[in-house]
């Protein structure tokens, strides 16, 4: 399996500044080593806090094992339930425990669970050309998921309304 889907695109209805976050049209972009794929991920759900200031204080996300759609239908199934373990482990989930704000927008950390192992992460975050932008690397063999070193790295754009 080349492709492991973490979206964390999120359904977010937080008003920053007056302005909301278009959920509908986020950007997921996944890189498995050399391979990069899109793909997408459905029955999100979120909380995600800001304070008065427009700063996130809190991100709690999910997303359906189930609706998992890597572009290619053949390896959904097997990448659903041979890999994320779906079955046992319905959803993948972010939870921060910190987050705090640096010179170019936040960095957060928190615990990432996917396919019965959770692990803590560290996710930056800037907010450029009125869109939010995140991004997580890790090993899927650390959650048990494919059995390579390989560096995922998921980028997440989700724009303002």
């Amino acid at each position: 399996m080349k492709t492991i889907l973490i979206a964390l695109a999120v359904f977010l209805t937080c008003t920053v500044q007056a302005q909301t976050l278009d959920v509908a049209n986020a950007e997921i972009s996944i890189n498995m080593g050399t391979e990069v794929k899109n793909g997408s991920m459905g029955d999100v759900k979120a909380n995600v806090a800001f304070d008065s200031n427009g700063d996130i204080t809190s991100i709690e996300a999910s997303a359906a094992v189930s609706t998992v759609d890597t572009g290619e239908p053949s390896r959904d199934p097997e990448v659903k339930s041979d890999f994320l373990k779906g079955g046992d482990h319905p959803r993948i989930e972010f939870k921060s425990t910190n987050i705090v704000a640096t010179e170019s927008g936040w960095l957060a950390t928190g615990n990432l669970s996917m396919a019965g192992t959770t692990l803590e992460i560290k996710m930056p975050i800037v907010k450029a050309d009125g869109k939010y932008i995140a991004r997580m690397k890790f090993s899927t063999k650390d959650f048990g998921v494919y059995d390579t070193n390989a560096q995922t790295i998921v980028h997440i754009t989700i724009p303002e309304k």
